[in-house]
């Protein structure tokens, strides 16, 4: 098995930028309130749109796309509904 490209981010939603808050949401598609609620459906590309804002800061070339190859490690309150009962 080959190295991973780039290393696992930590995402905690507070440390962000309000740019790279921006960049997440528009990425995605949703609003600052759906990102602190995240559903199954929505949870994995927020994620993964996280990794790469973050990763950005050390690595400006890296893609949307390898992204979601990058592991994550979740410190913050970011709540996942699997069910997507909240909404």
């Amino acid at each position: 098995m080959s190295e991973p490209k780039y290393p696992p981010v930590n995402v905690d939603i507070k440390y962000l930028t309000p740019r790279e808050l921006k960049t997440i949401m528009d990425t995605v598609g949703l609003s600052a309130d759906d990102l602190d609620n995240l559903s199954a459906a929505s949870g994995p590309e927020a994620l993964a749109a996280m990794a790469w804002v973050i990763t950005r800061r050390e690595y400006p070339d890296v893609t949307l796309d390898e992204a979601w190859d990058i592991r994550v490690d979740l410190t913050g309150e970011l709540d996942v509904d699997p069910t997507n009962a909240s909404n």
